[in-house]
């Protein structure tokens, strides 16, 4: 009865991209997500771990703010929550490639956001890719790895040499234009 409902809609998409609600989706909507080989933006994704731990991470460092505001930059807790959340995330979606590749690369971000690793970020992406190849070979023939290399490596690029964003507003600007940059890159592929 529901499935049937959202095989009509529109809305299916939107259901399966931020939901994760992969029944939304109808046989001819799959085989195009195979075919094109972005079967994973309607399950679990690099995009929904990537979410989840930015809101721990920004949750956390507003509640650290609150107790502890003469010291709260300093600290690694909201590091490691926002990484223990992308893991529970991948985790609990089964750990299937792209979760796990999505956990391998937030950890790496993370630890490159937090400003702890001393290393560049292309050496840091080099990181990444290896440890998802070293944790999963079959990855190299996995189109969904490359897409989503592709798609951070298009980012870093993108954000080379900028400050980072300042304010809500900054924010909202900093993600507009990586979704613009994310659209130009990834839409043709």
């Amino acid at each position: 009865g529901d499935d049937i409902q959202w095989a009509h809609s529109p809305c299916r998409w939107l259901a399966a991209l931020t939901l994760g609600r992969a029944s939304a989706l109808t046989r001819d909507d799959w085989e195009s997500l195979n075919a094109t080989g972005l079967t994973h933006l309607a399950v679990v994704s690099g995009l929904h771990v990537g979410l989840m731990a930015s809101l721990v991470l920004v949750v956390s460092f507003g509640v650290l703010r609150r107790l502890r505001p003469a010291d709260w930059r300093f600290s690694v807790a909201p590091w490691w929550l926002a990484c223990l959340a992308a893991w529970s995330f991948a985790i609990l979606a089964g750990l299937a490639p792209p979760a796990l590749r999505a956990a391998l690369m937030t950890s790496v971000g993370l630890w490159m956001a937090s400003g702890r690793s001393g290393l560049g970020v292309w050496q840091i992406w080099m990181l990444a890719l290896s440890l998802v190849i070293g944790l999963d070979p079959l990855a190299l023939w996995r189109p969904g790895t490359w897409y989503s290399f592709l798609a951070v490596a298009a980012l870093l690029l993108a954000w080379q040499g900028c400050e980072r964003p300042r304010g809500a507003l900054g924010w909202c600007r900093a993600t507009l234009r990586s979704q613009w940059v994310l659209t130009l890159v990834m839409g043709p592929v």
